[in-house]
């Protein structure tokens, strides 16, 4: 599974999977709001994506202070 979150430009702000394999069955990625240094991302929409397999889901996440 791939999981990562994106800025409005499509940059990759921090990375949640990197490939892992995961039994089948329901999972949860959590995102702390803080760029791949720990610095706290600014207030703003972002995009998450996940991969697993051949599916793909995306959504917007709003950042707010």
């Amino acid at each position: 599974m791939h999981a990562a979150i994106y800025d409005m430009l499509g940059r990759e702000l921090a990375r949640l999977s990197n490939g892992e394999i995961h039994a089948a069955g329901e999972h949860e990625l959590r995102w702390k709001g803080r760029d791949e240094t720990g610095r706290v991302a600014a207030r703003g929409v972002y995009f998450y994506r996940v991969q697993a397999g051949n599916r793909v889901h995306s959504a917007k996440v709003l950042v707010l202070p």
